[in-house]
């Protein structure tokens, strides 16, 4: 009785509880092969990371511009990015399943055929290093956004926005590079940074807009449809954005016809790859489009949440479009399943770090 009056006062203990449940059933059965559960992990983790850097991305841009767009929802990125730490911690495992991972990283490295630098760069000592660089770059920007922006003088803001704009830049790209690009060595984009973080950007974005929805409720005010209508003009021109550059990548990669730049496409364009390059477009643009073209949907809260699922929806597809092509065929449904699994997972233990955070605020 006292356990069961403690999670019915404390929520997020029971939430936390049912996250790690969901990951060691997803521990309990992945491992059986590691080629399937190391995959999954990186593409459940990729989502939620890909949203936070989305969340902290918009933090920063409306820190460094300004305007009544950001004004209240910048507390619901605020709160997103506060995720950092829990997905630096659940970063760290990738670090031990390099082997399985990628195959340059385990017995076979001898057997690969290498290109340019590639030999020098991925060497599995400065793998680990550079992921421990990249995450704690990653909290220090998120720190010094949440320090910096609490001041009413907007300048040291700016300041802060500008040089954890440039740093993300810098650490994204590294980031898709060593963990997207890496994953079959044949992919040879200079953009891929550039794209992640357009695509990141509007996730974050319609995470802010969903997050206002929540707040409106069924009532909402001239200044709270104003918002939404600026959020969804934002959201309009990211999605439009991310769609332009990752075309214009497709297209200089296309017109270039060089081997070791068109597998990545290749390998992507068969198959199940094709059908969730269709998702992808149909959820990352085509519907939220249609929907921010409005107005008066951007007004409603009712529809433009719409939109703002419909890109979330296309952020984890995207996650998918990176990660399972590099997946043998016959382990893809696995991979799949046990991805859904640790997505679960994982997202329920941030939920109940953002309701636990949530407590303390509210405590004090």
């Amino acid at each position: 009785m006292a356990v069961a009056e403690g999670l019915r006062r404390r929520p997020q203990v029971a939430t936390a509880s049912a996250g790690l449940l969901m990951l060691v059933v997803a521990v309990a059965i992945g491992p059986g092969s590691a080629r399937t559960f190391w995959p999954a992990w990186l593409l459940a983790h990729s989502f939620w990371l890909h949203l936070a850097l989305g969340a902290l991305l918009a933090w920063l841009v409306h820190a460094l511009t300004g305007g009544g767009w950001g004004q209240e929802t910048r507390r619901h990125w605020r709160a997103a990015t506060g995720a950092l730490p829990l997905l630096a911690l659940f970063a760290v495992p990738l670090a031990f399943g390099l082997e399985s991972l990628f195959p340059w990283a385990g017995e076979s490295r001898a057997e690969v055929t290498w290109h340019g630098h590639q030999q020098v760069w991925l060497q599995p000592g400065w793998h680990r290093l550079r992921l421990a660089l990249i995450l704690i770059a990653w909290l220090c920007v998120a720190a010094a956004a949440g320090a910096f922006t609490r001041d009413d003088d907007p300048r040291p803001a700016r300041r802060a926005a500008t040089i954890g704009l440039l740093v993300l830049a810098a650490t994204i790209t590294l980031w898709c590079v060593d963990w997207l690009l890496a994953l079959q060595m044949t992919g040879n984009t200079t953009m891929i940074g550039f794209t992640t973080m357009a695509g990141q950007f509007a996730g974050g974005i319609a995470l802010g807009m969903l997050a206002e929805r929540v707040r409106v409720g069924a009532s909402p005010t001239d200044d709270d449809r104003r918002r939404l209508q600026d959020l969804g003009n934002l959201l309009l021109a990211a999605i439009s954005f991310h769609a332009y550059v990752f075309y214009m990548d497709f297209l200089i990669v296309w017109q270039g016809n060089l081997p070791h730049e068109v597998h990545w496409y290749l390998a992507r364009a068969d198959g199940g790859g094709r059908a969730v390059a269709l998702a992808l477009v149909a959820t990352h643009l085509v519907v939220p489009f249609v929907i921010l073209l409005s107005r008066s949907a951007k007004r409603s809260p009712r529809v433009v949440v719409w939109a703002a699922i419909s890109v979330l929806v296309g952020r984890m597809l995207h996650a998918v479009w990176d990660v399972l092509p590099a997946v043998e065929r016959g382990r893809l449904l696995p991979t799949a399943g046990i991805a859904l699994l640790l997505a679960a997972g994982i997202g329920t233990i941030l939920l109940a770090g953002l309701l636990a955070r949530r407590g303390e605020e509210g405590g004090t």
